[in-house]
């Protein structure tokens, strides 16, 4: 939930290394402060209803999807792994690419 209200305050990617360093949420909220999110509306965000409702909806999305972590990557509607090398990760994307390509004709 932090991470949603994060974003509401546009400091998502300022915020997602420090949820992912595992640190107690006291000292998460520190740092966040220190990277400029307000204590205040992050408090007030986090104690909204609608904030549990749309986390509770990415939840649900994935756990439909059987994302069992993050990263979780999906090419053409098939889940590939986690995090995977630069290489593979492109050599996936080609050959996605390459069966759009086929189906739609396009270059």
């Amino acid at each position: 939930m932090i991470g949603e209200c994060a974003h509401v305050q546009g400091k998502f990617f300022d915020a997602a290394p420090i949820l992912f360093e595992g640190a107690p949420t006291a000292d998460i909220m520190t740092k966040l402060e220190a990277k400029g999110i307000d204590r205040k509306a992050m408090d007030a965000c986090l104690a909204l209803e609608s904030t549990k409702v749309a986390v509770g909806k990415d939840i649900k999305a994935g756990l439909d999807a059987k994302i069992q972590g993050t990263p979780a990557l999906f090419l053409n509607g098939a889940q590939v792994g986690g995090a995977l090398p630069k290489d593979k990760l492109m050599q996936l994307i080609d050959g996605a690419k390459a069966v759009y390509q086929k189906s739609t004709h396009k270059p």
